[in-house]
């Protein structure tokens, strides 16, 4: 999904952390129990901590297997909203639902109620590693080949260091700016800024080796793995992060389909990487001209995301998109159209872009 898209759908809506109470989370029940569809109160002289929660437990079995499988059992998603998505704020850790035997906490019972009547439409999946059909490697080779060729050749994608691009938009009194920026070799960060008169409010996250982090107006809040599995999910659309990835040997490529997207012609190319395929489409001319894989949409629930590239530009002797436009599950989603500007490639983007503030 397209940076400007995924910040309309989950950074618009991303509000503060609370505090949380030292009180016991899930109204003090046993989250051993309730993974195993019982509701059994806990007792004070059972208790464990995990991240932000404090759990107590109705035995001293139940806390032992709370602390021998703590991904298990402890709620999901770190916390956030599970109808929001992981790049939301935080849920009420006494606002539950149990699904498939794992806790997710909300921000409201119309959140709740949303997921539970579509849970799995709101959840991310590992998804396989595509499997090439036999003699295709040559194929996929040749195509990544020509794809590579066509945005800058190996060489210049190879050394890129950094990239930017951001996009303004005016909505009655209040202007938006949303930025992606990345620093390889393991930096990104996403932010959007609302200004309205003199007020401003920003969005924000980074990725980092040594940190993650949310920033709103505030001191850092800790990005959960879950949240860093979805934030790196949405930057893998990226056609020029996509193809050094692929350079770097990291993921896999599959040659697929011949396809027909908003009247151009592709050939796709599956890039798995970590768990989640995008299906590049690349055109005659080489460069990747569609992306479609299983994102977000603007109810925040996943569904089929099919994005077209144009406007190509080159900046920094690497050939980029400039606009982005697409659908959601077949029908035409204007939160995933962006025009992008400032676009920049090699610029020398701050350290304390990638340092959480204090």
């Amino acid at each position: 999904m397209p940076h400007r898209a995924l910040l309309v759908l989950i950074g618009a809506v991303l509000f503060p952390m609370v505090v949380l109470a030292q009180e016991p989370a899930l109204r003090g029940l046993d989250p051993v129990a309730l993974c195993k569809g019982k509701e059994l109160a806990g007792l004070p002289e059972f208790k464990a901590q995990s991240g932000a929660y404090h759990y107590q437990f109705a035995s001293e079995e139940n806390r032992a297997a709370f602390q021998g499988d703590t991904a298990r059992y402890e709620i999901q998603l770190g916390g956030a909203c599970a109808r929001m998505g992981p790049l939301s704020g935080t849920g009420d850790a006494q606002r539950w639902h149990v699904h498939k035997e794992r806790i997710y906490i909300f921000a409201s019972d119309q959140c709740r109620e949303g997921f539970k009547k579509r849970h799995d439409e709101y959840l991310a999946i590992d998804e396989p590693e595509p499997k090439a059909e036999p003699g295709a490697a040559a194929a996929s080779q040749a195509l990544l080949a020509r794809a590579v060729a066509a945005h800058g050749g190996e060489a210049r994608l190879r050394a890129w260091r950094s990239y930017r691009h951001e996009r303004t938009e005016t909505k009655g009194d209040i202007t938006e700016v949303h930025r992606l920026q990345i620093a390889l070799p393991d930096g990104a960060r996403v932010d959007a800024d609302y200004m309205q008169g003199a007020k401003a409010w920003r969005y924000g996250r980074a990725m980092t080796p040594t940190a993650n982090f949310f920033v709103d107006n505030g001191p850092a809040r800790e990005m959960s793995r879950a949240a860093q599995q979805e934030m790196a999910r949405d930057l893998q659309h990226e056609p020029l992060l996509a193809l050094r990835l692929l350079l770097e040997g990291k993921g896999s490529a599959v040659v697929g389909e011949q396809r027909l997207v908003h009247g151009v012609t592709v050939q796709e190319l599956a890039f798995w990487h970590q768990g989640h395929t995008v299906h590049f489409g690349v055109d005659a001319d080489g460069r990747v001209r569609t992306a479609r894989c299983r994102g977000r949409g603007p109810g925040l629930h996943f569904g089929a995301v099919e994005l077209l590239f144009d406007d190509y530009q080159t900046v920094g002797g690497l050939v980029v998109p400039g606009s982005v436009r697409g659908t959601f599950d077949g029908k035409d989603a204007p939160a995933l159209r962006e025009r992008r500007e400032k676009v920049e490639v090699d610029s020398d983007l701050p350290a304390t872009l990638f340092q959480a503030p204090k």
